[in-house]
């Protein structure tokens, strides 16, 4: 029973040690986040009116040059039916406040909300004191842009009405168009059934050439397999010439190189017996001369003549020293 009264104590304090933790937790969280939105700045108080309170409201930010530097207090009527609106703004942008800032009422984006805006003052000008009073200067309603819109969009409805008038003309330049154009269609429709037949003539007749190439193809192939045998004899052939070529050429080539060697001893032949020829000549004249000499002496010879009796005229060879 002790040991379960001493847990149940420290669970207790344990417990409220975790609560006083969170409540320490969310009062500094407040805090911060009422320092961030400068709760605890110091503010003074600027006052202007207005003829209507339309697009006012209590809390509404002010803002300088894109800056929150304060909000709306309270918005009340004043004894002449004025609309007076409180302005609370931090001390540390007083600076920038002066006797020339203007204070509008615009809109935050395209469809953001309305809030309040005040120019910078220039520096020669005077501070605003608290509970001073700002000059507020009217921006352009709601109706009034409604009837700028209105006066910019007005000529150019005029100019749509005008250009579907000119479209919608029966004897206007885009009804005309439009008939060219439906007849051209027409037109194209012809012409395609017409491309649509060539097609198809143009598609048989490629049909039957490619009947004849298939078979001069075929020829042609039946041919090359008659050709083959040829061509690996042809093949052999060479390869036989190949090996025979070389042994040939080298035979050639001594060949060449003896009747070379021959054609230079007959050329040194010549050199050397060419001037002996004319005395053999000669000396081969004289001995025939001699020669037919001694058959004419023997002739006259008794036991000789006999013989060369019926020796014909035509059977003599006759010469001189020239032959």
């Amino acid at each position: 029973m002790n040991q379960k009264n001493f847990f149940f104590r420290n669970l207790e304090k344990t417990v409220g040690i975790f609560a006083s933790l969170a409540l320490f937790a969310i009062i500094a969280s407040a805090l911060y986040i009422a320092w961030e939105n400068d709760y605890f700045a110091s503010t003074y108080e600027l006052v202007f009116t207005v003829q209507k309170g339309t697009g006012f409201t209590k809390g509404m930010p002010v803002k300088l040059s894109g800056f929150r530097v304060g909000k709306v207090n309270s918005i009340a009527l004043n004894d002449q039916a004025m609309v007076e609106v409180k302005l609370q703004i931090y001390k540390k942008y007083r600076k920038w406040i002066r006797e020339d800032s203007e204070a509008r009422l615009v809109k935050e984006g395209l469809i953001g909300d309305f809030i309040i805006e005040i120019t910078a003052g220039s520096g020669n000008a005077r501070t605003i004191e608290d509970k001073g009073v700002i000059r507020f200067v009217k921006g352009r309603g709601v109706e009034e842009l409604a009837a700028d819109m209105a006066e910019n969009v007005r000529p150019i409805l005029v100019e749509v009405r005008q250009l579907l008038s000119y479209l919608n003309n029966p004897e206007g330049d885009v009804r005309q168009t439009v008939k060219n154009i439906r007849l051209l269609s027409g037109n194209l429709e012809a012409t395609r059934q017409n491309a649509d037949m060539l097609l198809m003539t143009a598609n048989a007749e490629a049909a039957r050439v490619s009947g004849k190439l298939s078979a001069t193809l075929e020829n042609a192939d039946s041919t090359v397999r008659k050709l083959q045998p040829l061509i690996e004899n042809s093949d052999s052939s060479i390869s036989l010439v190949n090996r025979k070529l070389p042994v040939i050429l080298e035979k050639i080539d001594s060949s060449l190189t003896n009747l070379e060697k021959i054609s230079i001893l007959a050329t040194e032949s010549a050199e050397k017996n060419l001037p002996l020829l004319p005395g053999l000549l000669q000396d081969g004249g004289e001995l025939l001369k001699n020669g037919n000499d001694i058959m004419n002496a023997a002739k006259g010879v008794w036991p000789i003549r006999s013989y060369f009796s019926g020796t014909p005229e035509g059977l003599m060879i006759k010469g001189d020293s020239r032959d």
